[in-house]
């Protein structure tokens, strides 16, 4: 009877231990989970809440006004010999959001090679979600942050985009009128103009007339995508004139051909040498090589691209500074980024940031 009640009480004392000890360990693990979600909040402005629901952990994201739910994994600290275990596990659910006490240069590099997200307790975090891109690489110190394009950075929605900042008071144009103008479907400007409000980019007023709200972003994940989604569409090709050497400037373009990237910008600024010379045009691509006499040459220095616009002034020989200044702040010379932001002071900062 005693050996029995000794028993028992054993097993109770270590069903308590273990109890208390599981209990202990959920508290440090709650601990770092709240510190760590409260720098990434305070870092980024974009709020995170953890939650568990029916025992599964979650990260509720919430930005402007939208709002996503993300499967949630709670660790410790991840090292190079428990990663594979980590790995196994979000092989499970891959979109899975790691919230760590503490990660590595190593981890935190393959992480980003990966695309894994994660937030740690020293503020080191990567969230890439639907409408959401953040990086922070210092403890403390955002890098990069920027909310994705959604529906207004679409391929098709750029240009609705670009007709918006060429012609901003178009913006209050019926959406019959705005999509004849951009050559897209009505859906397609009713999703822009949404889109927009839902990033509080536009606002509408009492009255049903919209206003911008920030044109400079707008401009900035416009110039963004479009390198990414609309320019790789509308890109023909790259061309050369042979053996002849031929001045660009006495080159005539057909029809409503323009110049676009650098011989655009030495038109608009007279200081620039292309070296490069992009051609946007509605022609038939046979039409354009037969026209300018030139043959497909991978390494060329002409880029030939389609027009994604319907309407420009015909007198006007390039592309209009919003899209020359896109074109060359992507070139990776330095003199183009300086003839860019000539450009932009000269030409576009009355119209981005009024």
């Amino acid at each position: 009877m005693v050996k029995t009640f000794a028993l028992l009480y054993f097993v109770r004392y270590i069903y308590l231990f273990a109890f208390l000890e599981h209990n202990h360990k959920s508290n440090k693990m709650e601990k770092h989970v709240h510190i760590a979600l409260e720098r990434f909040n305070k870092n980024t402005g974009i709020n995170l809440s953890y939650e568990e629901i029916n025992k599964t952990p979650q990260i509720r994201v919430l930005f402007g006004k939208s709002e996503i739910v993300i499967p949630a994994f709670v660790t410790g600290e991840i090292r190079k010999t428990n990663l594979p275990d980590i790995l196994r596990k979000l092989n499970e659910r891959p979109e899975t959001f790691i919230i760590a006490k503490k990660t590595y240069p190593f981890i935190r590099d393959f992480f980003k090679q990966k695309n894994i997200n994660y937030v740690d307790q020293d503020g080191y975090a990567r969230l890439f979600a639907e409408g959401l891109a953040i990086m922070v690489k210092e403890k403390g110190e955002e890098i990069e942050r920027r909310q994705v394009s959604g529906r207004a950075f679409t391929k098709t929605g750029l240009k609705v985009s670009y007709h918006f900042l060429r012609y901003p008071e178009t913006l209050n144009f019926t959406m019959r009128e705005i999509a004849k103008s951009t050559g897209v479907g009505l859906d397609t400007v009713y999703n822009v103009i949404k889109d927009l409000e839902e990033q509080d980019l536009i606002i509408q007023e009492s009255t049903g007339h919209y206003i911008y709200n920030d044109r400079k972003i707008i401009y900035d994940k416009w110039i963004e995508q479009y390198e990414i989604k609309l320019k790789p569409s509308i890109h023909l090709g790259r061309f050369s004139f042979g053996d002849k050497k031929r001045n660009w400037k006495d080159i005539k373009l057909p029809g409503d051909s323009v110049w676009g990237g650098e011989p655009a910008a030495s038109l608009i600024s007279g200081s620039l040498i292309p070296q490069v010379l992009t051609v946007y045009s509605d022609l038939h691509l046979k039409l354009m090589i037969d026209n300018l006499k030139i043959k497909p040459d991978k390494g060329g220095p002409i880029v030939l691209n389609k027009k994604f616009w319907l309407y420009e002034p015909t007198f006007i020989k390039t592309t209009h500074p919003l899209l020359v200044y896109a074109d060359l702040i992507h070139t990776r010379a330095t003199r183009n980024h300086e003839i860019a932001a000539t450009i932009y002071q000269e030409h576009l900062i009355d119209l981005i940031e009024q």
